[in-house]
């Protein structure tokens, strides 16, 4: 059985640190790993900002190996992820794993288990794990519309059918199909 451990990220700072956002998440990550050390841990996202470098991903991965006692031989960096259905699609291609728990903040655990359950092909097992306060009135409207573009975006696929959803994702969506300009929005989920 092959488990993973993945912990999305939120934002960074132009010196390439987590954010606290981004580090509570990773912390409790790091909690999960160091109970299932056979795990493979998994760190998501682009490089998003002007004023570095560094993606989101490999940012969390370096702080996850420098303080947080993780292997650096057990982790896999997804670079390409823009978004949270990006973090799906670009682990699982990355990444097929039996066992996934998906880290992530409170407020974004349901849609993130949404986004993952489309994605991920049925027979895997998956753990959601949120951190942090609920949401507040802000992002429970900003999670709402996100689930209901991704929801018109995938219209028509089958769970599961990742290359159908790879596919929709380049055509569709708007931070993979050049409709917008993703570096603009300077956020991740």
């Amino acid at each position: 059985m092959i488990r993973a451990i993945l912990v999305l990220a939120h934002e960074m700072t132009a010196a390439a640190q987590p954010s606290d956002v981004s580090l509570e998440r990773l912390e409790r990550a790091a909690a999960e790993f160091h109970a299932h050390p056979e795990a493979r841990f998994a760190t998501s996202g682009w490089a998003y900002r002007d004023d570095t470098e560094k993606s989101l991903a490999d940012a969390m991965a370096d702080y996850a190996i420098e303080h947080l006692g993780i292997p650096e031989g057990r982790i896999v960096r997804s670079h390409k992820a823009r978004d949270t259905v990006g973090d799906a699609v670009f682990f699982a291609r990355l990444l097929p794993a039996d066992h996934v728990t998906v880290v992530t903040s409170t407020f974004h655990c349901s849609r993130a288990e949404q986004v993952f359950r489309f994605v991920l092909p049925a027979r895997t097992t998956l753990k959601v794990i949120g951190v942090g306060e609920p949401a507040d009135a802000t992002q429970k409207a900003h999670e709402v519309r996100s689930l209901v573009a991704f929801h018109e975006t995938f219209q028509g696929i089958e769970p599961g059918d990742l290359a159908a959803i790879e596919a929709r994702l380049f055509d569709r969506h708007p931070l993979y199909n050049g409709d917008i300009d993703a570096k603009a929005l300077r956020r991740h989920d």
